[in-house]
């Protein structure tokens, strides 16, 4: 969703989850927002390899408790050596083909609810093109999505401006991502207290300006010092890629 020119030039921010899991500050808040953008990818991958919904949960449980966190995958990681992603990738392929290691400790409640289970593989069903890998970047790039347009909706809601948010929802994310027609300006303008239409238009472009601030920030925390616009368009591409 939110295609197009606002989504370029913004800036990036300066410090990094991954940054806070090194140094023990705010680490397991930072880890629980990585696991949080990172599982559904790691799901989405292991189902395309063909792996049942209950063993794919098991092993990406067992990937997170004893990769992701024992080893401390994100503490070891070197921007130097290449992307988070392809760090990340290649310790869940190595990862699932060593048979034995996936009867591991349970990750700490780092796994997906029955709720979110049951989303995943709706996500799953509409993937029958593509390929593990494809997948692994199609969920990765949403829910990079997901995290920054909660974090967005957050910011206007905790600031008092919630008909913001919910101008922007209407115009905006909800067509985007489930194709319903935006609502009319003026009738927002009625609902949400605007005084025209034309200022609730200035609403929704502020608030997609944040939103493509904060997906910037999203992929910088999941891969400090990597190039910011190479990870932008990888990420863009990912999201408007056909299944």
């Amino acid at each position: 969703m939110l295609s197009g020119g606002t989504w370029y030039r913004f800036r990036t921010t300066r410090w990094s989850l991954v940054g806070f899991v090194r140094s023990r500050r705010k680490a397991d808040e930072a880890m629980d927002t990585l696991t949080r953008i990172y599982y559904p990818a790691v799901y989405a991958y292991l189902r395309r390899l063909g792996i049942d919904a209950d063993a794919a949960d098991e092993c990406a449980q067992g990937f997170f408790a004893d990769v992701v966190v024992g080893r401390r995958l994100f503490e070891r990681l070197d921007p130097r050596n290449g992307r988070a992603r392809d760090y990340l990738l290649k310790a869940l392929e190595n990862y699932q083909r060593d048979q034995h290691r996936r009867e591991v400790a349970r990750g700490k409640g780092r796994r997906l609810s029955g709720d979110a289970l049951e989303r995943e593989e709706t996500f799953i069903a509409s993937q029958n093109g593509s390929d593990p890998a494809a997948a692994f970047d199609k969920r990765l790039a949403i829910a990079t999505l997901e995290e920054a347009l909660a974090r967005c909706e957050r910011h206007y809601v905790e600031r008092g401006m919630s008909s913001h948010w919910a101008a922007f929802e209407a115009r905006v994310a909800l067509p985007a991502q489930h194709g319903v027609e935006p609502l009319p300006l003026a009738h927002l303008a009625k609902e949400l207290g605007f005084r025209t239409p034309a200022d609730v238009s200035a609403a929704v472009q502020t608030v997609e300006r944040r939103a493509a601030v904060l997906v910037r920030q999203v992929l910088a925390e999941a891969s400090p010092n990597a190039d910011a616009d190479a990870e932008h368009r990888s990420f863009l591409a990912a999201l408007t890629t056909e299944a």
